[in-house]
Protein backbone atom coordinates (compact mmCIF):
# COMPACT_ATOMS: atom_id res chain seq x y z
CA UNK A 1 0.00 0.00 0.00
CA UNK A 2 1.37 3.71 -0.85
CA UNK A 3 0.30 7.02 0.98
CA UNK A 4 0.58 10.27 -0.44
CA UNK A 5 2.57 12.11 2.51
CA UNK A 6 3.93 14.78 0.06
CA UNK A 7 2.22 17.67 2.20
CA UNK A 8 3.30 16.45 5.51
CA UNK A 9 6.96 17.29 4.91
CA UNK A 10 9.30 19.85 3.84
CA UNK A 11 12.20 19.51 2.31
CA UNK A 12 15.35 21.71 2.56
CA UNK A 13 18.22 21.48 0.37
CA UNK A 14 21.26 22.05 1.49
CA UNK A 15 24.15 22.56 -1.87
CA UNK A 16 27.46 22.98 -2.61
CA UNK A 17 30.76 22.40 -1.54
CA UNK A 18 30.20 22.92 2.28
CA UNK A 19 26.57 21.00 2.52
CA UNK A 20 28.12 18.11 4.30
CA UNK A 21 30.10 20.50 6.88
CA UNK A 22 26.73 23.11 7.53
CA UNK A 23 24.33 19.69 7.69
CA UNK A 24 26.82 17.68 9.85
CA UNK A 25 26.87 20.62 13.01
CA UNK A 26 22.85 19.52 13.15
CA UNK A 27 22.96 15.92 12.77
CA UNK A 28 24.68 12.93 14.01
CA UNK A 29 24.94 11.10 11.33
CA UNK A 30 27.57 10.63 9.52
CA UNK A 31 27.33 11.80 6.18
CA UNK A 32 30.81 10.91 5.09
CA UNK A 33 29.74 7.30 3.60
CA UNK A 34 26.35 8.13 2.38
CA UNK A 35 26.67 7.58 -1.43
CA UNK A 36 25.13 10.13 -4.30
CA UNK A 37 21.73 9.64 -4.71
CA UNK A 38 21.05 7.35 -1.55
CA UNK A 39 19.53 8.74 1.55
CA UNK A 40 19.46 7.42 5.35
CA UNK A 41 17.28 8.35 8.59
CA UNK A 42 18.86 10.72 11.71
CA UNK A 43 17.83 12.90 14.07
CA UNK A 44 18.39 16.08 12.71
CA UNK A 45 18.18 19.42 14.73
CA UNK A 46 17.06 17.52 17.25
CA UNK A 47 13.81 15.83 15.46
CA UNK A 48 14.61 12.20 15.26
CA UNK A 49 13.73 9.97 12.29
CA UNK A 50 14.71 12.58 9.52
CA UNK A 51 15.04 11.28 5.78
CA UNK A 52 18.59 13.18 4.74
CA UNK A 53 19.01 12.25 1.00
CA UNK A 54 22.39 12.93 -0.83
CA UNK A 55 21.23 13.97 -4.29
CA UNK A 56 22.50 17.30 -5.37
CA UNK A 57 20.21 18.22 -7.88
CA UNK A 58 21.70 21.37 -8.76
CA UNK A 59 25.09 19.70 -9.76
CA UNK A 60 27.10 20.35 -6.38
CA UNK A 61 27.25 17.62 -3.62
CA UNK A 62 24.74 18.58 -1.80
CA UNK A 63 21.67 17.09 1.08
CA UNK A 64 17.77 17.28 1.16
CA UNK A 65 16.14 16.75 4.52
CA UNK A 66 12.80 16.29 4.93
CA UNK A 67 11.13 17.74 8.31
CA UNK A 68 7.34 17.87 9.60
CA UNK A 69 5.63 20.58 7.30
CA UNK A 70 4.37 22.29 10.16
CA UNK A 71 5.54 25.89 10.37
CA UNK A 72 6.93 26.06 13.57
CA UNK A 73 9.25 22.91 12.72
CA UNK A 74 9.89 23.87 9.17
CA UNK A 75 11.06 28.02 10.23
CA UNK A 76 13.05 26.20 13.28
CA UNK A 77 14.91 23.99 10.97
CA UNK A 78 15.02 26.79 8.79
CA UNK A 79 16.71 29.17 11.25
CA UNK A 80 19.11 26.16 12.66
CA UNK A 81 20.69 25.04 8.83
CA UNK A 82 20.72 29.06 8.34
CA UNK A 83 23.10 29.48 11.87
CA UNK A 84 24.60 26.56 11.38
CA UNK A 85 26.12 28.10 7.51
CA UNK A 86 26.55 31.80 8.53
CA UNK A 87 29.90 31.98 8.82
CA UNK A 88 31.04 29.69 5.50
CA UNK A 89 29.54 32.07 3.45
CA UNK A 90 26.34 30.23 3.07
CA UNK A 91 22.88 31.84 2.04
CA UNK A 92 19.56 30.86 0.82
CA UNK A 93 18.68 30.89 -2.78
CA UNK A 94 15.10 29.75 -4.18
CA UNK A 95 15.80 29.62 -8.15
CA UNK A 96 19.35 28.67 -8.54
CA UNK A 97 18.39 24.85 -8.38
CA UNK A 98 17.12 25.28 -11.93
CA UNK A 99 19.82 27.14 -13.14
CA UNK A 100 22.46 25.08 -11.61
CA UNK A 101 20.74 21.60 -13.28
CA UNK A 102 20.96 23.27 -16.36
CA UNK A 103 24.65 24.28 -16.16
CA UNK A 104 25.52 20.59 -14.89
CA UNK A 105 23.04 19.05 -17.60
CA UNK A 106 20.69 17.51 -15.23
CA UNK A 107 17.42 17.15 -17.11
CA UNK A 108 14.21 18.84 -15.68
CA UNK A 109 11.24 16.74 -16.82
CA UNK A 110 9.35 19.06 -18.94
CA UNK A 111 11.55 21.78 -19.33
CA UNK A 112 14.53 20.31 -21.08
CA UNK A 113 13.38 16.27 -21.48
CA UNK A 114 9.95 15.58 -21.93
CA UNK A 115 7.50 12.89 -24.32
CA UNK A 116 8.07 15.99 -26.81
CA UNK A 117 11.94 16.49 -26.64
CA UNK A 118 13.95 13.51 -26.99
CA UNK A 119 17.19 12.26 -25.77
CA UNK A 120 19.41 14.11 -28.11
CA UNK A 121 17.35 17.26 -28.27
CA UNK A 122 17.84 17.61 -24.66
CA UNK A 123 21.77 17.14 -25.07
CA UNK A 124 21.48 13.84 -22.96
CA UNK A 125 22.61 11.17 -25.66
CA UNK A 126 25.25 10.04 -23.40
CA UNK A 127 22.44 7.70 -21.98
CA UNK A 128 21.57 6.32 -25.00
CA UNK A 129 24.13 4.12 -27.06
CA UNK A 130 22.51 3.15 -30.15
CA UNK A 131 25.07 0.88 -31.22
CA UNK A 132 24.50 -1.76 -28.48
CA UNK A 133 21.65 -4.12 -30.47
CA UNK A 134 18.58 -4.64 -29.99
CA UNK A 135 16.96 -3.29 -26.30
CA UNK A 136 15.57 -6.37 -24.36
CA UNK A 137 13.41 -4.97 -21.59
CA UNK A 138 10.71 -5.82 -19.71
CA UNK A 139 7.40 -7.22 -21.43
CA UNK A 140 4.25 -6.62 -20.53
CA UNK A 141 2.13 -9.37 -19.89
CA UNK A 142 0.40 -10.56 -23.62
CA UNK A 143 2.25 -8.38 -25.31
CA UNK A 144 5.17 -9.64 -27.87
Amino acid sequence: MVEELSDAYTQLAIQGPRAAEVLQKLTDVNLAPIKNYWFTHGAVCGLKNVLIARTGYTGEDGFEIYVPSDRPTSEQVWGKVMEAGANLAFCPVVWEREHAAIEAKMALYEHEISDKINVWEAGLDRYCKMGKGRFHGPRCPGTR
